[in-house]
């Protein structure tokens, strides 16, 4: 009897003392994302912006000429800012697209909301194809941005941007390539 009560009182020690509780994966994932968000956020002002305005879709990105539609290399202003949890929002504030000659031209600025990333080996991806952001750009018309892609490490932005602007019947094609 003695030692059918030793092995019951061993087999509640093993059962009690010697179970796991799952792993927190899911947890340190969204940790690692939001530190590399809250590193990465902020406003990046150096290097340049390339945007092409075609009739017709591209297949790929290898597809757009060396002669961009509008290169933009001065008075940039990208911010990155956190949106809750895996997210971000991107904003291109006031793009001149002319020679920089007329103060009072139109400016060009784009606001994507709620823009998904994730942390890889402390970068933050985005691969964002599954979602259309309808954005007003300038003069009251909207373009409708359908495929973010790119990186953000180190303070370095490179980011490609697709959208298709209905008024015009145009696709419009944005290379960032810009750092803190």
């Amino acid at each position: 009897m003695k030692k059918n009560l030793f092995y019951l009182f061993i087999a509640l020690f093993a059962v009690t003392f010697m179970t796991a509780c799952g792993d927190d994966d899911d947890d340190k994932e969204g940790d690692k994302t939001a530190e590399t968000i809250a590193k990465e956020a902020g406003t990046y002002t150096q290097g340049k912006i390339s945007i092409y305005v075609l009739g017709d879709a591209i297949g790929s990105w290898d597809e757009l000429s060396e002669t961009a539609t509008f290169e933009v290399t001065q008075n940039l202003n990208v911010e990155l800012t956190s949106a809750g949890t895996g997210n971000v929002d991107l904003t291109i504030k006031d793009l001149d697209l002319t020679d920089g000659s007329d103060p009072s031209a139109d400016r060009m600025s784009l606001s994507v909301s709620g823009v998904p990333v994730t942390a890889v080996d402390g970068s933050l991806v985005i691969n964002s194809t599954n979602k259309t952001w309808s954005v007003p750009i300038m003069n009251g018309f909207f373009a409708d941005v359908n495929k973010i892609e790119g990186t953000i490490k180190d303070g370095q932005m490179n980011l490609q941007l697709s959208a298709f602007q209905n008024d015009l019947e145009q696709y419009v094609y944005i290379i960032v390539a810009v750092s803190k």
